[in-house]
């Protein structure tokens, strides 16, 4: 069950999402594809990919030092939006607040082997 807490903006949405542009990597069976997030929630993200994704089609999004199952439920040009196969822990979520909020900050802790330990 999730979270009554919100993250972010609910809007007309069931689940709140962050505004934020994080750097990903959407990892395929073949390829891999960079892109930036445009938002995203405890149960899917909206993303801007470096090359177009079919609908349907399955991946690991890499976020960070976090990776995320997920689907490809809809496309536009290069903008898709993904369901994650499990919601994301409240924890996973702080830890992405945190970076967008200091993306520097995150960098010289992970560059330094730390980064497990940033919270």
């Amino acid at each position: 069950m999730l979270s009554p807490r919100p993250f972010g903006r609910l809007g007309s949405r069931s689940v709140a999402r962050l505004q934020l542009q994080l750097e990903v990597k959407l990892q395929l069976a073949a390829s891999s594809i960079s892109g930036r997030t445009r938002n995203i929630s405890r149960v899917g993200a909206s993303v801007m990919l470096n090359a177009p994704v079919a609908k349907g089609t399955d991946g690991l999004l890499r976020l960070a030092d976090i990776s995320i199952f997920s689907s490809v439920i809809w496309t536009r040009g290069e903008v898709c939006g993904l369901r994650f196969h499990r919601p994301l822990a409240e924890e996973k979520m702080l830890l992405i607040q945190r970076i967008a909020q200091d993306p520097q900050a995150y960098d010289i802790v992970r560059l330094s082997g730390e980064g497990s330990n940033w919270r």
